[in-house]
């Protein structure tokens, strides 16, 4: 019991650090964001951009939050938003938010803000309850050490759908995804 508490605050406090470099002007600007060498990216996770099937079948996060447990098989349809650097560098993983119910800093600030992907002015529950962290992980199920900011046309503010499993540290802090494909709009 208290290894799986320790485990869900470490996920809690990764999500809470993604998240909270929020912050108009401080991260890559839409002209700055670098792209991720391809050269670098295994062969095995090119293989996850792909069409997804089921297109009636993805839900919002929060309704993903309410209903899925660790090992449950998710479709989540989203945006890559709701924090400064939704990219965790070095690492196979992002931030996504559902722009429905998140308000980002293009739409509070118009042109003004160099990182208008950013959730900045977003009440901190209100993020939590509305962004997941999407991850592709080995067959250890650690998150591969690879960026992927600019593979198969990741980028911030792009429209993703991710289909996946529910990964076993999610918790109330934060909703993990383990990616099995992910689709690029």
């Amino acid at each position: 019991m208290i290894m799986k508490r320790i485990a869900q605050t470490r996920v809690a406090l990764i999500a809470l650090v993604a998240l909270s470099t929020a912050g108009c002007g401080k991260g890559p600007s839409r002209e700055e964001s670098p792209s991720a060498d391809a050269g670098e990216i295994p062969p095995a996770v090119l293989a996850l951009f792909r069409k997804i099937s089921g297109e009636g079948g993805a839900l919002p996060i929060r309704e993903v939050r309410e209903k899925a447990g660790a090992g449950d098989r998710v479709v989540i349809e989203a945006a890559i938003i709701g924090s400064e650097n939704p990219f965790i560098e070095r690492r196979a993983a992002f931030v996504i938010g559902d722009p429905e119910r998140i308000e980002t800093c293009d739409e509070l600030h118009a042109d003004s803000c160099p990182t208008p992907w950013d959730a900045c002015c977003e009440e901190p529950d209100t993020l939590r309850e509305n962004t997941a962290i999407v991850q592709i992980v080995d067959s250890d199920g650690r998150v591969l050490p690879v960026g992927l900011r600019g593979v198969g046309g990741l980028r911030e503010q792009a429209r993703v759908r991710v289909e996946g499993r529910v990964a076993n540290r999610s918790g109330e802090g934060a909703l993990v995804i383990n990616a099995d494909a992910i689709q690029v709009f």
